[in-house]
């Protein structure tokens, strides 16, 4: 996948303009229309991105050993850098612009923008001196890719939801693109009661950084604020366990609670690996060992893609079926067992996220729960990279910065518990 190429298709300018003259009227030293652009896609590029965190530019810059200052950025030896050093490159000379008239025509002068266009072109086409991403990256580039996955997939089903194949192909053909609609009538760009309960677990933990006992009440906390807010959908599982929340009651075995209300907020915590409490949000709502079976196996598949082959259960392994057959696409349906295994179909079906969620949406039935587990699932085995800008840019601008904030945070955790386990 491309993912500079909104940048890159700018180095054809180059070719009879070495100095950057098609980006900085010299006599002035203010943008021309086309400079305008390109310092637009650079913004652009890091709204999209949240995972980059390039509003900490001097601090990505000083953590690979460059200082910031014009001379610096103009040195600066970018055969080594991966994608996001050069980016902070990028966006410190943009920036400096807003400080001094004159700035960036300086940069593009001494050849410096054009070089860093040609290193992203090298990374996007796998040559160059890329170098071993670190752990901690990899974990960013899963956790980043596993929810906002997660939401892209709820927000694209949330078209077809309800609806069957034939259905869908005689009104869309092929959805492909986060259009809204469907029978919630939904802004393109919206999400569901799936990825709103998920935001919901994050925050809890959030909530209970510094005192993880206190998880339980803050997330049933969440849960009950979440829904006094009136939100559009609520299935009926999950209306029944908060109602006994607010009357603090706790949780009632059932045996019959089979849907898929505690499975579609269970990303975060398996990103984290917190099985205890895992099945504490479980039971607040679906309480009963079918639930547990599940949700253990979908945590452990999560933790493998985040944590590696040491940790949990490869997708590919489904030796947890209980009646051990292949998974096969079952009847679309709101129950976790078909839930799961439709999820699990799309990816072993694809080798990629863009054809997983697209198989999920257009099978129809539960297709945004089915489409966010598979997204969350797919996003953490190929990462954010994997994921088609535009699909990113197409979710709403607060969803995407509420996803960002529990990124960070979710990323913080993952680190804590990988270098506690001194690897």
């Amino acid at each position: 996948m491309s993912v500079y190429k909104v940048l890159t298709d700018y180095l054809p300018n180059f070719e009879n303009d070495r100095c950057g003259t098609w980006a900085v009227d010299p006599s002035d030293g203010y943008c021309t229309a086309k400079g305008s652009q390109f310092i637009g896609d650079v913004y652009s590029f890091m709204d999209e991105h949240p995972e980059y965190e390039l509003n900490k530019y001097h601090e990505i810059l000083n953590e690979n050993g460059l200082e910031w200052g014009m001379d610096s950025l103009k040195r600066a030896d970018v055969s080594a850098l991966n994608g996001k050093c050069v980016m902070a490159l990028m966006m410190g000379a943009v920036r400096a612009d807003k400080f001094a008239t004159g700035a960036l025509f300086s940069i593009f002068e001494s050849g410096a923008i054009e070089r860093w266009l040609l290193r992203l072109k090298e990374i996007d086409e796998g040559e160059g001196i890329r170098g071993k991403p670190s752990k901690a990256d990899e974990i960013k580039d899963k956790v980043f890719g596993a929810i906002f996955g997660f939401a892209i997939g709820d927000a694209m089903g949330a078209t077809t939801e309800f609806m069957d194949a034939k259905e869908i192909k005689a009104r869309y053909g092929k959805v492909e693109s986060i259009i809204g609609g469907g029978w919630l009538n939904l802004k393109a760009g919206a999400v569901t009661d799936d990825t709103e309960m998920m935001l919901c677990v994050v925050k809890a933990a959030m909530d209970s950084e510094q005192d993880v006992g206190l998880f339980p009440k803050c997330v049933a906390d969440r849960f009950i604020e979440w829904y006094r807010g009136g939100p559009k959908d609520i299935g009926g599982a999950c209306a029944a366990g908060i109602r006994r929340l607010m009357a603090g009651q706790g949780p009632e075995l059932n045996r019959n609670t089979l849907g898929n209300g505690a499975l579609m907020r269970a990303l975060p915590l398996a990103l984290m690996d917190r099985l205890n409490d895992q099945l504490i949000q479980t039971d607040m709502t679906h309480c009963n060992p079918a639930q547990h079976q599940l949700i253990r196996a979908y945590h452990n598949m999560v933790v493998r893609q985040v944590y590696g082959s040491k940790y949990g259960r490869e997708i590919e392994d489904i030796e947890w079926h209980p009646n051990g057959k292949k998974i096969d696409l079952e009847e679309p349906t709101g129950h976790i067992a078909n839930t799961l295994h439709n999820a699990l179909r799309a990816i072993l079906d694809n080798g990629n996220f863009h054809d997983t969620i697209v198989q999920c949406v257009n099978g129809g039935g539960d297709a945004d729960t089915i489409a966010a587990i598979a997204g969350g699932l797919a996003g953490a085995k190929y990462g954010w990279n994997a994921i088609p800008n535009e699909w990113i840019s197409q979710l709403n601008s607060d969803i995407r910065h509420q996803l960002a904030e529990a990124g960070k945070f979710i990323v913080s955790q993952c680190l804590i518990r990988h270098n506690n386990s001194g690897e």
